[in-house]
């Protein structure tokens, strides 16, 4: 039988509460998890461990959370715009004219309109016309329109005349090619200018910051210095708002030699206080040292409702590429995976 006398423990005072499991010790009362260099055993004497006598803990839970802002995704409100205004006014439209265009019943109307609707997203989504650097000026975002909806009444022809001429064989409008151009004349004339005003509007919407998340970057070296000038760039300036905090609100030391703007003054107050007074709505890590960092402190922005996240998830996120210079292996292995678009996939093999 194993005693502590043939396998002898050296117990501190401060580690009263260590139990003896086979070589190792789970230490109850000063437990830190090691995650990506943020803090090892060489710095956990910095935090002070938890007293159970006292009943405090070693990290600064905030006693209320933050309510979250909404913050709408720009792109899907701009394909809601689109697919909500093009389909009521083409409707509307195929309402008032179907006798003359000798469509009868309502089946044939749903199903024109439906076709007309799904040529016509699929081809501005080919086009580019949701890709965020075609929606940096108002000029480059309208420029691919006439292209797409040119390519969508091309096809909505060939449906009409090819297609439902086969699945309504006792409608002759189907079998006029002049009939067939005249409804998709009408359906893309509607939906050109309606995309027209849904940009203008979506700029206008832009320029009042509607889509702007407030981000609070911990770091000051080369990585925050490369996220500045990213989301500073054309494509990305309208949906994001930074403020830099220095390596000190998580125990670290500042990095020098590098200009940052919006670099909050180092005040002593806690990175939670920070993420409160600035209206964050979330924190990036973007730090270049991490070993020495105190994790309970981001623990303290999680528990108040503040999102915190990795250098390397907000580049995936906002350009939809990764930055291999610093690419972390711990991200790599658990991260949910790149994000592949079915549609963009389908498209690309089709046309």
């Amino acid at each position: 039988m194993r005693t502590e006398e043939n396998h002898p423990v050296s117990r501190s005072e401060g580690d009263v509460n260590s139990v003896a499991v086979g070589d190792h010790f789970l230490r109850t009362n000063n437990y830190r998890r090691v995650l990506d260099g943020y803090q090892d055993a060489a710095t956990a004497s910095r935090s002070p461990a938890l007293d159970p006598s006292s009943g405090e803990s070693s990290a600064h839970v905030s006693p209320y959370k933050q309510a979250k802002r909404f913050v709408p995704n720009s792109l899907r409100f701009l394909i809601a715009m689109d697919v909500m205004l093009i389909s009521l006014c083409q409707t509307a439209v195929l309402i008032t004219l179907h006798e003359r265009l000798f469509l009868p019943g309502n089946g044939q109307l749903a199903a024109v309109i439906l076709v007309s609707l799904v040529l016509t997203l699929v081809m501005i989504y080919a086009t580019g016309c949701y890709r965020r650097d075609s929606l940096v000026r108002f000029a480059t975002a309208i420029s691919p329109l006439a292209v797409a909806i040119g390519l969508a009444a091309a096809l909505l022809i060939m449906a009409l005349n090819l297609g439902f001429s086969a699945v309504f064989p006792g409608s002759d409008v189907y079998r006029s090619v002049s009939r067939c151009f005249t409804i998709a004349l009408l359906m893309t004339a509607v939906a050109l200018p309606i995309c027209v005003i849904n940009r203008a509007t979506y700029f206008a919407m832009v320029r009042r910051h509607w889509f702007a998340r407030r981000v609070l970057v911990v770091g000051t070296g080369t990585r925050a210095a490369y996220l500045q000038s990213l989301l500073n760039a054309d494509a990305h300036r309208a949906h994001s708002e930074l403020f830099f905090a220095p390596e000190s609100v998580l125990g670290g030391v500042p990095r020098e030699g590098v200009t940052i703007a919006n670099v909050l003054p180092d005040t002593g107050k806690a990175l939670e206080d920070l993420a409160h007074d600035v209206q964050a709505d979330e924190v990036v890590i973007a730090v270049d040292e991490k070993r020495g960092l105190a994790i309970e402190r981001l623990l303290s922005c999680k528990t108040s409702g503040i999102p915190v996240i990795e250098y390397d998830a907000l580049i995936e996120r906002e350009t939809g590429r990764i930055d291999l210079r610093w690419l972390e292996l711990s991200w790599l292995v658990y991260s949910p995976g790149f994000e592949i678009k079915m549609l963009d996939a389908f498209l690309k093999r089709t046309l």
